[in-house]
């Protein structure tokens, strides 16, 4: 199973595989920061993000749970102990 920390290390890898602002990636990065519901691809870099955070706790064996409606409003930090715990 991932821990908050590992889960922490994999979002920040993703989220700057998607900037093209050059912002700085911590903890306290705030997902609408870098992602975009609408950034004109057939997926959004918001469903992608979503699909293979999904996937790496799926993988890792950590259990289902559903992702907070306001995700994109909150923090790397946030959001990993959200799923995580």
């Amino acid at each position: 199973m991932l821990n908050k920390d590992q889960l922490k290390t994999r979002m920040r890898d993703l989220l700057l595989y998607f900037d093209d602002e050059g912002i700085t990636i911590t903890d306290d990065t705030i997902h609408n920061q870098v992602l975009s519901d609408s950034d004109g691809h057939p997926l959004s870099s918001e469903e992608l993000y979503n699909m293979v955070i999904t996937q790496k706790l799926f993988v890792n064996g950590n259990p289902d749970r559903a992702w907070p409606s306001d995700w994109m409003g909150t923090s790397v930090d946030t959001l990993a102990g959200k799923l995580t715990t």
